[in-house]
């Protein structure tokens, strides 16, 4: 490991942990807008974000610090950039799983993770030794609304992948006995499917994120999105059926709604899991025998882009998560009443 690299993340992690302060933690766990720093628990440990001052600019607000996060010109690429005139320290780039982010490669970084997002220009440094994770964000603005529903998924995953777990993407919902996950693509129609059955008296798991481990399920998000026009179906079911839900961006024209629903229609424990299915639109409901592999070649690319924070044993968790499991193509139609009415009556007989 580069002793330089070494420094910088002593430096950084030191500069983050400084700036948390327990009123810091009331703020963002009461969800009031925090003035500096974020604090998110998972389990005994803590993400701590950093968030600049005003001033700030793209550097790190370290007097010591060893890099510069830097962007092309036509802001296509980033790279952490030496600043004391030596050759860069590059960032490590897998555009088929791993893009739009970047991570040095654990020879460049020992026991630290480092990873860079180029949507919002963020750095963030994990310790696993220590559970520790800071993250350097210059620009709030740049954000994209889904981290409203999923925030801080990639230093989350670094925690989960540190202790053995694994972040799917896809979506779970609780029967009264059963669970059925469904992994794939966007757009394959898993949230809309999925928030449905709330309506129908089952809790949701998630319909976007989640830790799985062996054969089980767990939530890590209270909170979910569908498109617009789903949304005002739903948010009026919902209503008919006396648990109402409201989104939190209501007024932004040509964005998913991010919402929550009420506690009794959200599942927050561990559960094992009865089905994993593969949506696909189809003329009726039914489900049809699918093999694990093809289920690992349709989900897989679709969990790892865009974490960043497994590791090379991810493949092995999502596969082991489906071993001895049921796996079904699952055809759905635009009905979601006759959808459920299929997988209520027919799905787990």
């Amino acid at each position: 490991m580069d002793d330089r690299v070494e420094a910088f993340c002593r430096s950084f992690l030191s500069a983050g942990l400084d700036a948390i302060d327990d009123a810091t933690e009331h703020r963002f766990l009461t969800g009031r807008a925090p003035e500096r720093d974020f604090v998110l628990r998972l389990g005994d440990s803590l993400v701590r974000i950093l968030l600049p001052s005003a001033a700030a600019t793209t550097r790190f607000p370290l007097q010591d610090a060893f890099f510069a996060c830097e962007a092309s010109d036509d802001d296509q690429d980033w790279t952490l950039v030496v600043l004391d005139g030596e050759p860069p320290a590059r960032v490590v780039w897998d555009e088929e799983y791993h893009y739009p982010l970047g991570q040095f490669s654990r020879e460049d970084s020992g026991p630290y993770r480092i990873a860079i997002d180029m949507h919002s220009g963020s750095i963030s440094v994990f310790d696993a030794e220590a559970r520790v994770c800071v993250t350097w964000i210059p620009v709030m603005a740049a954000f994209p609304y889904w981290a409203a529903a999923t925030p801080f998924r990639l230093q989350l995953s670094f925690f989960a992948d540190a202790d053995g777990w694994e972040f799917l993407h896809g979506a779970a919902i609780a029967l009264a006995n059963d669970v059925l996950v469904l992994g794939g693509p966007s757009r394959a129609g898993k949230s809309t499917f999925s928030t449905w059955g709330t309506t129908r008296g089952h809790r949701l798991i998630s319909d976007d994120y989640f830790l799985i481990r062996d054969g089980s399920v767990q939530a890590i998000y209270r909170r979910f999105k569908l498109h617009a026009d789903s949304w005002r179906v739903l948010s009026a079911r919902l209503a008919e059926a006396g648990s109402p839900a409201s989104a939190i961006n209501a007024d932004a024209p040509e964005e998913k709604r991010v919402f929550d629903l009420p506690g009794n229609l959200v599942e927050p424990l561990r559960r094992d899991v009865s089905v994993i299915a593969l949506p696909r639109f189809g003329p009726r409901a039914q489900a049809e025998p699918l093999s694990r592999g093809r289920w690992l070649q349709e989900v897989s690319p679709h969990s790892l882009s865009g974490l960043l924070g497994g590791s090379p044993d991810s493949l092995k968790r999502i596969s082991r998560f489906t071993s001895g499991q049921r796996t079904v193509l699952l055809s759905l139609e635009k009905d979601q009443d006759r959808n459920w009415d299929f997988v209520e009556r027919d799905l787990f007989a």
